[in-house]
């Protein structure tokens, strides 16, 4: 595994840690009732979709990552920066 693997299980952990927070926020307290669950579905169906998304992504980038060392130029790091800042 290289670098830049490591940083993509990095960023993939924090943004489930974050969906981990996010979900105990929301349920916080609260009773979970199915009158609950119909008043917080757009927030369900959200944090559904950031989980399926994100596991899309991490195993396609991390296929990407694998070889992303053969035949590195500069253009590319430049590259691959411009597309982290933006």
């Amino acid at each position: 595994m290289n670098i830049y693997q490591t940083f993509n299980n990095g960023g993939s952990a924090l943004i489930f840690a974050a969906v981990l927070a996010g979900l105990w926020r929301l349920l916080g307290d609260s009773d979970v009732t199915s009158k609950f669950l119909i008043a917080q579905v757009d927030s369900l169906f959200l944090l559904v979709f950031i989980v399926f998304f994100r596991i899309k992504m991490h195993i396609d980038d991390h296929k990407y990552f694998k070889t992303f060392d053969a035949g590195v130029s500069k253009r590319m790091y430049v590259g691959f920066l411009l597309a982290v800042a933006i």
